[in-house]
């Protein structure tokens, strides 16, 4: 939170509700009785979390004191694994907005399903290279 922010008690709020155990379950299971229903210690997805494959934004908890009771997202290790191999600390370059718009564009296609990821990822490298972003 920047010094000069003109609300940083209420900034700092939101951030401590993130890692809480209510903030973990609203940003991982969603939202309770639409999302997922708990029936004593047993936590359930609704037909609508399975959709959501239990990610409303944060699928991997803030709170390493907080374990989703429903385990780890499927491919949630194997994501994790190529992130820590290949990841590196984002900078701000001159690039930054061509990047962005080429991986949004390329990645929508993957999702949708209308190239494989390893046409995504080779369209990608052939524009970012046509830009000069590399």
């Amino acid at each position: 939170i920047p010094r000069v922010s003109a609300n940083k008690e209420n900034a700092f709020k939101v951030i401590e509700f993130w890692h809480t155990e209510e903030g973990n379950l609203l940003s991982t299971l969603g939202i309770l009785d639409h999302d997922y229903t708990v029936s004593g210690n047993s936590y359930s997805l609704t037909e609508i979390g399975a959709k959501h494959a239990k990610d409303h934004g944060a699928p991997q908890p803030k709170s390493l004191a907080w374990t989703n009771p429903l385990g780890e997202s499927e491919g949630f290790d194997e994501a994790a694994a190529i992130v820590l191999e290949y990841g590196y600390t984002q900078m701000v370059t001159p690039h930054n907005k061509t990047w962005e718009e080429i991986t949004r564009s390329e990645a929508a296609k993957i999702i949708l399903g209308d190239i494989t990821p390893e046409q995504g990822i080779a369209n990608m490298n052939a524009r970012f290279k046509e830009e000069g972003v590399f």
